[in-house]
């Protein structure tokens, strides 16, 4: 039998907190003469008391029936992660069985909710081709809560659309950075309440002496190089002047087969990483080639003690490919889903870096992938297949269709679902 027909009512639970599983019957199983067993394991071969190891990795747990229609057991996991329910119903010669699995967290993370989004896109503000209002309709139509709208040399405020709003979304403040004459170097201006563009262009004088200056850092060093390390510097630091979030984009992309100017070479990559003044990394965007790239020289990098948030994002630029802008994004950690508190997890480096669009994978630290991969499995699809309805009917809204209310209806029960990941005894 499988999973579907049972239903939880939370998947998520707090270390060492007593609990309540809850679990929902189909109507064929509701019928008298069904009997229920239940037994609970996970990778450490401890039962959820902690009492083990040995050499079983299953133990029976009581199983009450609470209600025509709900089975229950008291469950207080010892540890962090994954526990599997393996149901068995019995009526007569006939069996069927389930897995169901929940998952368990410390306080620290517990508090926490997770949201997905792209932190780096174009609209037809520079070369895009979609509005702003569609970009982000699409975004919400891919499951995205939160979304950065990052143009060339161009600073996007936050939308403030009263579908937008109503559909929960959060948007950050973004801009992609470059020298004024363009180059090599591409930085992404996260949550900043003004444009770094705009500041090269007013304060000219300034920004091509502190140039001048950073250029002394890097002497001895080829003049291309040494020109688009010292820039970036200034840009970086700017960025944290004027309180944003800076990412270093795509380090291994190729335009023309590498030989286009706004490639960053080999050696401008080590300088940049070297330096180490950014407070983000874009593993990569849609492409194997720049994201493998990324991925084998940030595991050297580490081994030298460099650590930096993992970013997926998917630089969508055309309208007309839509696989592209849900094949790479973020996952986040954060309290709620606010410009603040994602550009805030991103720097405590609670974030995921997701690749793939029919086979998915993660990158980031051990612990957080653990518990990405659950949330992919068993949180993200229903949130996604509620979030694509709105998406869709955002797109309708951008036509001139009133649809405000079935938008506010989907956004309850996006709410809703969120809302049941975690166990809460008042909820019961």
């Amino acid at each position: 039998m499988m999973p579907e027909y049972f239903s939880l009512r939370a998947l998520l639970y707090q270390v060492d907190i007593p609990a309540r599983v809850e679990i929902f019957l189909p109507d064929a199983l509701q019928e008298p003469g069904w009997e229920f067993s239940l037994i609970c394991y996970n990778e450490h071969r401890r039962n959820h008391a902690g009492e083990g190891p040995t050499s079983e990795t299953v133990y029976d747990l009581p199983l009450q029936r609470q209600s025509e229609d709900c089975l229950a057991l008291d469950f207080c996991p010892y540890c962090e992660g994954e526990y599997t329910l393996a149901v068995t119903a019995q009526k007569g010669e006939q069996s069927l069985n389930a897995l169901l699995n929940v998952y368990s967290l410390p306080a620290d993370w517990f508090a926490l909710n997770p949201y997905k989004g792209n932190p780096h896109c174009h609209s037809n503000a520079s070369d895009g081709t979609c509005s702003p209002a569609e970009l982000a309709a699409k975004s919400r139509a891919v499951g995205f809560d939160f979304l950065a709208i990052t143009d060339h040399h161009y600073w996007q405020a936050p939308l403030t659309e009263p579908q937008f709003v109503n559909a929960g979304m959060t948007f950050i403040a973004g801009e992609e950075v470059h020298p004024i004459a363009g180059g090599a170097i591409h930085l992404l201006s996260l949550g900043a309440p003004e444009s770094v563009t705009a500041w090269q262009h007013n304060h000219e004088p300034e920004y091509r002496q502190l140039v001048a200056e950073r250029l002394q850092k890097y002497d001895g060093q080829p003049e291309h190089e040494r020109l688009q390390a010292a820039i970036c510097d200034v840009l970086l630091d700017k960025i944290r002047e004027i309180g944003g979030l800076s990412v270093y984009c795509h380090p291994y992309w190729r335009c023309n087969a590498g030989l286009s100017h706004y490639n960053a070479t080999p050696l401008l990559n080590e300088l940049v990483f070297k330096s180490n003044r950014f407070d983000a990394l874009e593993l990569g965007n849609c492409e194997t080639y720049r994201t493998a790239l990324m991925n084998a020289r940030y595991c050297e990098l580490c081994r030298d003690g460099f650590q930096k948030p993992l970013l997926g994002a998917s630089d969508y630029h055309n309208r007309y490919d839509d696989e592209a802008l849900s094949s790479v994004y973020t996952i986040v950690l954060a309290p709620e889903c606010t410009q603040e508190a994602v550009c805030q997890a991103i720097r405590r480096e609670n974030c995921a870096a997701v690749a793939g669009n029919s086979e998915v994978m993660p990158f980031g630290s051990f612990r957080l992938l653990k518990y990405v991969l659950f949330l992919l499995k068993y949180f993200f699809p229903q949130h996604d297949r509620l979030c694509r309805q709105q998406g869709e009917l955002l797109l309708r809204a951008l036509q001139g269709e009133d649809v405000s209310l079935e938008i506010q209806g989907l956004q309850q029960k996006i709410t809703a679902w969120q809302k049941a990941l975690k166990y809460s005894p008042a909820g019961r």
